[in-house]
Order: structure tokens, then sequence, then C-alpha cells
């Protein structure tokens, strides 16, 4: 597959969204769509997709360096800005997804949203923009841990206790041979 424009990403700046520097804190996926919420040093930021979900994915940054130098270099000096929100264009996840779709899903219908934290990247395919949530944060408690207690004490059925985790095993269990066919 030959590509005549590479992709690019363009910054998007929903109301209140301001630069900060952000931390994926949590990505829900349900039968009712999408939630990613990302605390910053400022704010704490919601980002809600509805029936308009289609797909999505997630890396550390790490993984996708390609993507990461190729807008560094287009982004300049200031690199991504601190800002979270951006939409692509010529986007690879999007032809990747109406070719495995089999034609279902149409190019022009889909929006690429990409979101940048520090340490991740979440790229939201969908047939809308999403609702975007902005809340200011306790300015006195600025290191991540107590950010992630702040938004745990809102959900508190977020996590899972070590209690409840099943005890780790020191070898996985032996393979059972299959059954000759006769």
């Amino acid at each position: 597959m030959h590509r005549e424009e590479e992709e690019r990403w363009i910054p998007w700046m929903p109301e209140n969204l301001v630069p900060d520097e952000y931390e994926l804190y949590e990505i829900l996926q349900s039968w009712e769509g999408v939630r990613l919420r990302f605390i910053g040093r400022r704010v704490n930021v919601t980002i809600e997709y509805g029936s308009e979900f289609v797909s999505l994915r997630s890396c550390d940054e790490s993984e996708r360096w390609r993507s990461v130098a190729r807008e560094l270099a287009v982004q300049g000096k200031a690199g991504f800005g601190g800002r979270l929100a951006f939409t692509a264009v010529n986007s690879r996840y999007v032809e990747w997804l109406c070719e495995e779709s089999a034609g279902v899903q149409e190019k022009e219908r889909l929006v690429h949203c990409v979101f940048v934290a520090c340490n991740d990247l979440v790229d939201v395919l969908s047939y809308a923009l999403p609702k975007v949530t902005v809340e200011p944060r306790d300015t006195d408690r600025t290191d991540l841990w107590s950010l992630a207690e702040t938004l745990s004490a809102k959900t508190p059925d977020a996590g899972i206790a070590a209690a409840e985790l099943p005890a780790a095993k020191a070898e996985p269990p032996a393979a059972e041979p299959l059954a000759a066919k006769t």
C-alpha cells in the first residue's frame, strides 16, 4: 500500500483543556462506550465516547517511537507542548480499520483522535468528537499518587484489593498431552 501523504496530528484544544503534564489514569470500555481519564498537575480530564465509539488502541510511548519522532519533527522545538489531544489526518489507523472491515467502514465517516500523555499514546476512532470534561485539581497535592488517590475516591470500585488477587504459582501447569485419534 503506497501512501501519498504522511499521517499528521493536528492539535485539538477543546474548551477549558489546557497544556499540562498528563498521565493516563484509566481506560474504561463497556457496552456504553469508552472513558479515558488523564491526570495533570493542574487539571483532571475525562474523555467520553458513547455510541459514536468504533475502535481503540493504547501503547506505551516507547512502542510508538516512529510516530512520536515524526510528530516531534513537525511540532518543532516545543514538542507536544503539554497538549493532550490531537486529530489525525491521513490516518494509517483509519486505513487499517477500513481494510479490515471489508468495506463496512468508510474513511470519510471516521474521526481519529490521538491522546498524548507523558508515558502513553491512546488512539480512538469514532464517528464524532468525544465529550471532554476538565476539572481543576487541588494544587496542594502535586504528586502522581495523590492525584490517583483523588480520582480513586470518586470511583471506589475502580481497583482490586491485593487480597482479592489469586496467589501466583511458581511454575505454570504442565500441558496435558493430546489424546491420539484412532
